[in-house]
């Protein structure tokens, strides 16, 4: 499980891939510190399957594979590794 920010940081060219595409760039902040650590230990206590429950991994050069496999509504849960 990832908690917190994803470190190493991704490098990113804010002029090019963002401002010369015109593209919009969205974050989100769903939990808490204290609702964090409440999932994680629920996960430990109840041995969740954690690794089966991702499906689909894809480098960050394959996101558009990513978001058209997301598109055919195929089940499963898709994430982008940062290798």
């Amino acid at each position: 499980m990832l908690r917190g920010y994803w470190r190493p940081r991704a490098p990113i060219d804010f002029n090019r891939d963002v401002i010369f595409k015109v593209a919009t760039v969205f974050g989100s902040w769903t939990f808490s510190k204290a609702e964090l650590i409440e999932i994680e230990r629920f996960f430990v206590d109840t041995k969740a399957p954690l690794k089966s429950l991702i499906t689909h991994r894809y480098p960050l050069d394959q996101a558009v594979k990513l978001f058209r496999n997301l598109m055919g509504q195929r089940p499963g849960k898709c994430v982008i590794v940062m290798d």
